[in-house]
């Protein structure tokens, strides 16, 4: 028999399009959405407001084209910013005010690229470079594909469903990095998996200085401390497989996250509704009722 396949993972929605939501209102084309109100294009968010492309955010509310911030208010084109309101182009900054394009500041305002400005100065600065990137078509979008944090081909990115095409990547202009030969050094300290004890009692700690092979993927990976005491804690063996090729077949598990859906019949009632399952594909579908 074939498996039946829910319409969708949400809970206490009221309103909302998308999967994985609970608890929350208004929110379109939305994942991983809880407690959250008047979304749109949004994921992993919790108890976030009136905001728009927002990205693994946590109580916040007019957040838009920003990723990972924790209690802002006013944020736009940001990454990694806490505890702020009124901030653009900030990276790593907390407990800021009214600052632009500034990095791992703390508890500043009126800031433009980590510069102190008076707050007449400020708006005088922030008007000129608004301008003049309004005029080169720069304002408005989330920092370029360019200025990434780690390469493509190495990122988190590659796990999610559609998004493992290196080539299109590129023509993005996200940079993608070369893998390096392991070092004959290095080879001398690589463990084949298989070979692992299965109990992980006989698992020494040294084990986080040895490289492992995953040969079923041909990858090579470490294990970190916390790792081992996890498995530890809870008597588990240690995982073999490439913490890359974990995190795929996990999300996977999920069902498709790709931010895209599509119209569709309930196979028990024909009832039309909206789905992360395309319409060709051969999955039973049902809706909630």
């Amino acid at each position: 028999s074939q498996a039946i396949y829910k319409e969708n993972h949400n809970d206490r929605d009221i309103n909302c399009l998308g999967d994985y939501i609970q608890g929350a209102k208004n929110c379109y084309m939305c994942f991983y959405s809880l407690s959250s109100e008047n979304l749109a294009y949004s994921m992993g968010n919790f108890q976030v407001k009136d905001s728009y492309d927002a990205f693994g955010g946590l109580e916040g509310a007019f957040i838009y084209d920003s990723n990972g911030g924790i209690g802002n208010y006013g944020l736009k084109f940001s990454f990694g910013v806490k505890f702020s309101r009124d901030c653009e182009y900030c990276d790593n900054c907390a407990n800021c005010h009214n600052c632009f394009g500034c990095i791992g500041l703390k508890n500043k305002s009126f800031c433009v690229l980590n510069k102190q400005y008076t707050e007449k100065e400020y708006w005088l600065k922030l008007d000129q470079i608004k301008t003049q990137m309004l005029k080169d078509g720069q304002y408005g979008e989330f920092f370029p594909p360019e200025l990434a944090l780690v390469p493509y081909n190495i990122s988190v990115a590659t796990s999610y469903q559609g998004f493992d095409d290196i080539e299109k990547a590129k023509q993005y202009g996200y940079v993608v990095q070369d893998i390096h030969e392991t070092s004959p050094e290095t080879i001398r300290q690589i463990i084949e998996a298989s070979v692992l004890p299965k109990d992980i009692k006989n698992i020494q700690d040294d084990i986080c200085d040895k490289v492992i092979f995953d040969q079923k993927n041909n990858k090579k990976f470490r294990y970190i401390k916390a790792e081992l005491d996890f498995c530890r804690r809870h008597n588990l063996s240690l995982p073999l497989e490439h913490p890359s090729v974990r995190l795929t077949e996990g999300r996977k598990k999920l069902g498709p996250i790709t931010l895209k859906f599509y119209p569709r019949g309930c196979a028990k009632c024909g009832k039309k509704m909206q789905s992360v399952y395309q319409p060709d594909k051969p999955q039973f579908v049902y809706c909630e009722e």
